[in-house]
């Protein structure tokens, strides 16, 4: 069975891991990468919303011509 003394030491090892490479993240400038990384997402997010906004309409379309 493992001691619990070497578990928390294990875990505040991990924290301080975490806390150095979040300070620095937040210490990086804003740069051409930051801008670039936003317009990437933009634009997955509206051809994504766009692709659901057209099979919607495909979908209606299709379903008012059949008649049975």
């Amino acid at each position: 069975m493992e001691d619990s003394s070497s578990g928390r030491s294990e875990i505040g090892a991990r924290l301080l891991i975490r806390q150095r490479a979040l300070q620095k993240i937040d210490g990086t400038k804003f740069g051409w990468y930051h801008l670039r990384a936003i317009l990437v997402a933009g634009s997955g997010f509206f051809t994504d919303a766009y692709d659901i906004f057209s099979i919607n309409l495909g979908n209606f379309s299709y379903g008012s011509d059949l008649t049975f």
